[in-house]
């Protein structure tokens, strides 16, 4: 059985940049697929969002995610 992974990236502010990057969360998350067997449904990032709003229409790929999560579409999500 494949299964299929969320990926979820996000960053709030210019100082979470160092060392948390995109890119570093993103290469962590697929060499943790990879190293899982895991196949990639959906790879979806929110930038410069604060994690102080609730609003969830404000993190785009965090929406996109959770839809596919109820539609099935996904069997795991993984956040760095």
């Amino acid at each position: 059985m494949t299964i299929r992974a969320a990926l979820y990236q996000r960053v709030s502010s210019e100082m979470q940049l160092s060392g948390h990057s995109l890119d570093a969360q993103r290469r962590a998350l697929h060499d943790a697929c990879t190293q899982r067997g895991y196949t990639i449904a959906l790879d979806e990032t929110d930038e410069a969002l604060s994690a102080r709003s609730e609003r969830i229409e404000l993190r785009p790929g965090l929406t996109r995610i959770l839809a596919a999560v109820d539609a099935g579409a996904v069997d795991v999500l993984m956040v760095h």
